[in-house]
């Protein structure tokens, strides 16, 4: 279980099964991300109290979008 996860600008990539059937309350995904693995987010249990906050238009907005049952908690876009 994790509290709040900030990744720092510059980020480019976050790894397959790199939060797979973890819990968290927040992780906040920087534009600069252009590649997320598979399974990344996965919760077989689910987190629907966990919140993902990504920049509208960037990679992290499109892939949870076309991604959104891989994931069961909120996104969040940010302009």
């Amino acid at each position: 279980s994790l509290d709040d996860i900030v990744f720092p600008h510059g980020l480019e990539e976050i790894g397959d099964y790199a939060f797979a059937d973890s819990y968290w309350d927040e992780i906040h995904i920087p534009a600069s991300v252009e590649v997320i693995g598979e399974f990344a987010f996965d919760c077989s249990e689910g987190n629907s109290e966990g919140k993902i906050y990504v920049k509208k238009g960037s990679y992290a907005d499109k892939y949870f979008s076309d991604e959104s049952s891989q994931y069961s908690g909120k996104v969040i876009i940010l302009d």
